[in-house]
């Protein structure tokens, strides 16, 4: 009888979630150098691609046919085809493999734009959608992402601005999906549905009306700060502190994403038509996340 013991198992290396793509992987990939030109269908592009430990390991390009995007490695001996079909095959895309190296590629330039599109959101106060399909075997679907320009909070804003997405050619939903929203932190749907009937909403509203009243009374933990005007109606501002809320502007501080952050609620004869989180500090207090 032997007294070796089986040698343990590796730990499976932990994944790194890619939050506009979808993709889960073992770590972060760049592009830099991007160069796109005009083709009769469509466009051909090329771009330098880094690895976050190894640096450049090549580049990827796409010559506008049915073969997809391309990796060329730079140095085969070092990162080579290889090394990235292990690379994609550890890979998820909404939980399932990928079905083929491509994907992948197209991700990286997905989330490498998008994330510069957030950038500039958070800079010129503006609000960024895109339409999103899920099918049952958990795949999905993520379409072009559109800026508005200025911050959606308000619920009817957003389904005015819906429609107008959807009248134009150019804006308007390909595939059938639904409208999403980035809230600061993550994409969430842009239109969510009334939860509340009138009657539950006036009751909230009486609870809310007393406690502003009385100053110093709290609804669900909530500060009632004021009361202000909303095109044709005014509504209650309600917030776990009792400092002004800026819901014109996204913060641009550099807040550790486990740091507490005060929570706003906007009521009206409609019900709950805008809600997030600011920045708690007394000269910042803008946006963090809407929801």
């Amino acid at each position: 009888m032997s007294n070796t013991t089986a040698p343990e198992r590796a730990e499976p290396t932990p994944l790194v979630h890619w939050p506009h793509s979808g993709i889960d992987a073992s770590t972060t990939l760049e592009v830099r150098n991007y160069k796109e030109l005009p083709h009769a269908d469509g466009y051909t592009f090329t771009a330098d691609i880094l690895h976050p430990q190894l640096g450049h390991i090549g580049s990827l390009s796409h010559e506008g046919d049915r073969r997809g995007t391309q990796f060329v490695p730079s140095d085969p001996d070092r990162f080579g085809w290889h090394e990235m079909r292990a690379y994609v095959k550890q890979c998820r895309e909404d939980g399932l493999p990928l079905s083929e190296e491509a994907v992948l590629f197209d991700a990286v330039l997905y989330e490498q734009k998008t994330a510069q599109m957030v950038d500039a959101m958070r800079r010129n106060n503006t609000t960024l959608v895109r339409e999103f399909v899920e099918f049952s075997s958990g795949a999905a679907i993520r379409g072009d992402v559109t800026e508005l320009h200025r911050i959606a909070i308000m619920r009817e804003d957003r389904e005015l601005r819906a429609e107008i997405l959807d009248e134009s050619p150019s804006t308007r939903r390909a595939s059938g999906g639904d409208w999403q929203i980035y809230n600061g932190r993550e994409w969430k749907p842009l239109l969510v549905p009334h939860t509340l009937t009138q009657d539950e909403i006036a009751g909230k509203l009486g609870t809310i009306g007393a406690a502003f009243w009385k100053q110093e009374a709290t609804v669900d933990g909530l500060h009632v700060n004021g009361v202000h005007q909303h095109d044709r109606h005014p509504y209650y501002v309600l917030a776990s502190d009792e400092l002004p809320v800026n819901h014109r502007a996204w913060c641009t501080c550099r807040i550790d994403p486990r740091a507490p952050l005060t929570r706003f609620e906007y009521w009206c004869e409609l019900g709950l038509i805008a809600s997030g989180q600011v920045h708690p500090l007394e000269r910042c207090r803008r946006l963090v996340t809407i929801d």
